[in-house]
């Protein structure tokens, strides 16, 4: 059993995003970069809106098994150079596959958290290893109730530096994920599935990549392990293991 993740080049990338009313119904229009290095219009877009994929493209992830998601329309705008002077921009028709969102993925179930490795820590220290997705929800509202003690400090009329000394004992839960390891339950038959909160990948099965690859959708990458990417990013890719 093979997974990768899947890296979608930024030769083709949207700059800026909008939704706005077209023919009565919401459309997320994307704007692609006004720059030659970023501005092939690629069957999938490199985009924080999760995937911007044309038609061609998303016939091979309708015809694969995936975590829930929805596909919304988009209307993507390429400004395009005529005789290196002139500008013109053409609308073209995309797709938004979106992932649905973390609370309703079921892939946390997958996860084997006794072997898995996910460090919980404090001001730089670590206190031990997450036990459970639901433990790592708790400590998140935590988070969120820390952070609003230390705003409510420093909206009060007091110097400075007294505003950072009451802000000391209030110190953030930080999380490092490791390795993650997929228990038994882990379906074999899904070919794209997402941690979020654990990983920033998005992985593929070998049979996703194969179509994609023998379709000719190109300017992607796919790495089998962390080893596989640039040193920014190796922090935020866990070894990916299975029982």
């Amino acid at each position: 059993m093979k997974y990768y993740t899947l890296h979608i080049d930024d030769s083709g990338a949207i700059d800026g995003t909008e939704k706005r009313v077209i023919n009565n119904r919401f459309i997320l229009v994307c704007d692609m970069y006004d720059d030659n290095d970023y501005n092939d219009l690629n069957d999938m877009l490199h985009s924080t809106f999760d995937y911007i994929m044309n038609e061609r493209a998303l016939k091979i992830f309708k015809e694969r098994k995936l975590i829930p998601y929805v596909i919304n329309p988009v209307l993507v705008r390429r400004t395009q150079r005529k005789l290196g002077i002139f500008k013109m921009t053409k609308n073209y028709s995309y797709h938004q596959l979106k992932i649905d969102e973390p609370k309703d993925l079921f892939c946390y179930d997958w996860i084997n958290f006794e072997n898995s490795e996910i460090i919980i820590s404090k001001n730089k220290k670590e206190i031990g290893r997450l036990i459970s997705h639901q433990q790592l929800l708790e400590l998140i509202e935590e988070n969120k109730e820390i952070s609003s003690k230390i705003n409510s400090i420093y909206k009060l009329n007091i110097s400075q530096r007294e505003k950072e000394e009451r802000s000391k004992k209030y110190i953030n839960y930080s999380f490092d994920t490791k390795k993650i390891v997929f228990n038994k339950s882990f379906d074999q038959t899904i070919d794209l599935f997402k941690i979020p909160f654990y990983s920033l990948g998005t992985y593929v099965s070998e049979r996703l990549k194969n179509s994609l690859s023998e379709n000719g959708i190109t300017d992607l990458g796919f790495a089998e392990s962390k080893n596989q990417l640039g040193e920014v990013w190796k922090p935020h890719f866990p070894i990916i293991e299975f029982e």
